[in-house]
């Protein structure tokens, strides 16, 4: 038998190894970071509502609120984003290390850097968005749930209600959270029923005032709060279905494969992940039935139901909200649930309570596992030098050296501006531009009753009128699908050209035929 010292050296080796590990993958990521952001943070649409750069107002708050930080002492709103932006990548990378830890060595070094090396993870990362600052709420929420388990101590019910309200704050999407934490809650059958429902309770009312608080303080200040009408206004069809299917297939390999190798592969991953965490589960029950203290132990249970929420979250969004892609563009909404799926498989398989696979299993999975792996790193290497080389959305090179961008930068201080592209605008320039007309909302599909497209016509005409205004359209913004199309607009305000560039057009008041019309 070994003795006591030889016990103590080999404890004190792994836990040195898995600090060292846990370090490797911090500097990878600080340094994919850096690299990626070379030109600056990614700016992304919705990255200019959040720095208060577009009239479209944001939804979630709490992104938002940090960025006010540097922006109420009059700093660098965009510097201040990538300070945050490294941040994320701290905290969240040495959270799932941490929480990794109830696994092998090599499991948590496999788990986390299918994560790390993720194009859509690095790609999250390295734009002003509010998705890494959710992550982190969303993981430290789960450590802390899981903390509780080990305890019993009901303050961690507190602070898992408080992340889980600032969580709510980050994204909306934290509301499968919520449910998977009050199934776990149920579910702990050591403690009496009317017990489980108390902490159900506790954790409810904990989140529930700070998000509420914020709902109706929003509304009632005449804010947007949620943004969205609770009414079934989604449009989903066989396309946009098959669309979000691509999306989960390229979580995994690339788009360049064919769909069904591709769906093949996200078929035998779910199969195999749903199998191993369901039975992990059901051990974990089982033993907390018997009154075992479980700690992170605990996650294959958590975050799989988290992910069964959460998809079941999205299938409803899209039937709430009009023209939602089901999983976000650019594997936005995907990138939690790619997360929580891979941790949770980590667990299930490489802890104390792992699943063991047949033989043929085990080796086909590694075989997936091992494609999906040398996918990431060829994917993100190609994607972190494109980064690198050019930039990131509208902090991209392309868009600094715009034709279209200098000539709004020129113009007069007391200039009026309407554009297609009136976010970019706004970041790059600095100056308030206003947004085209559009033809209906793009959440209801539906005209806005208090903003009509002919009321919106009306107010361009009045405010360019003077001959100080000007319409900008950008060849490269084509996505914008309920906006007034640029031809119809040139006819009904109406519009002549004043000059063609490279990239667009720009336009001002047809005075002449605004005359003739008069007459």
């Amino acid at each position: 038998m070994p003795s006591n010292g030889t016990t103590a050296e080999a404890v004190l080796w792994r836990t040195s190894s898995r600090n060292v590990i846990g370090v490797v993958f911090l500097i990878t990521a600080i340094s994919i970071f850096v690299i990626s952001t070379r030109h600056g943070i990614g700016i992304l649409p919705d990255s200019t509502r959040y720095m208060r750069l577009d009239e479209t107002p944001f939804d979630a708050p709490l992104y938002a609120w940090l960025l006010d930080i540097v922006r109420a002492a009059d700093g660098s709103v965009v510097t201040w984003a990538r300070v945050l932006g490294l941040v994320f990548v701290c905290v969240n990378i040495l959270l799932i290390w941490l929480m990794l830890s109830s696994t092998t060595t090599s499991a948590a070094a496999l788990g986390t850097a299918l994560i790390v090396t993720s194009p859509q993870f690095i790609f999250l990362h390295a734009v002003a968005m509010s998705e890494p600052l959710f992550i982190g709420l969303v993981l430290t929420t789960v450590l802390l749930f899981c903390r509780y388990f080990e305890s019993r101590k009901g303050y961690f019910l507190v602070f898992t209600g408080v992340t889980l309200g600032l969580a709510m704050l980050a994204r909306f999407t934290a509301a499968p959270l919520a449910l998977a934490i009050a199934a776990c809650l149920l579910l702990d059958r050591p403690r009496l029923l009317a017990r489980r429902f108390l902490d159900i309770a506790l954790i409810a009312i904990t989140s529930g005032v700070i998000f509420l608080t914020w709902a109706i303080g929003s509304r009632l200040a005449g804010g947007n709060g949620l943004g969205r009408e609770l009414r079934l206004n989604g449009n989903p069809d066989a396309e946009s279905w098959l669309s979000g299917l691509n999306t989960l297939t390229n979580l995994l390999v690339p788009m360049a494969l064919p769909f069904p190798i591709r769906l093949l592969l996200l078929i035998a991953a779910v199969a195999v992940s749903g199998t191993v965490m369901w039975i992990c589960s059901r051990r974990i029950l089982k033993e907390s039935a018997a009154g075992r203290v479980l700690t992170l132990d605990r996650l294959p249970l958590v975050l799989g139901l988290f992910a069964i929420f959460y998809c079941l979250f999205m299938i409803i969004a899209v039937h709430v909200e009009a023209n939602l892609p089901l999983f976000g563009p650019r594997s936005r909404y995907a990138v939690p649930l790619y997360i929580a799926v891979v941790m949770a498989t980590t667990v299930a398989l490489g802890g104390p309570y792992r699943v063991r696979l047949p033989r043929l299993v085990l080796w086909a999975f590694s075989v997936l596992i091992a494609v999906v792996l040398a996918a990431h790193l060829v994917r993100s290497t190609d994607r972190v030098w494109r980064a690198y080389a050019t930039g990131i959305g509208y902090d991209a090179t392309a868009w600094h050296s715009s034709p279209l961008v200098q000539f709004v930068k020129d113009l007069p201080a007391d200039a009026i501006v309407y554009s297609n592209g009136a976010d970019a605008l706004g970041y790059l320039t600095g100056r308030f531009v206003r947004l085209v007309p559009r033809q209906f909302d793009r959440r209801t599909q539906r005209e806005d009753p208090n903003n009509t497209l002919e009321e919106q016509i009306l107010s361009l005409r009045r405010s360019i009128i003077s001959g100080n205004g000007y319409v900008v359209f950008f060849d490269a913004i084509t996505s914008r699908f309920y906006n007034l199309p640029e031809n119809d607009l040139v006819k009904v305000v109406p519009l002549s050209l004043y000059k063609q560039l490279p990239d667009g057009r720009v336009y001002v008041l047809d005075q002449t035929r605004i005359e003739s019309a008069e007459r």
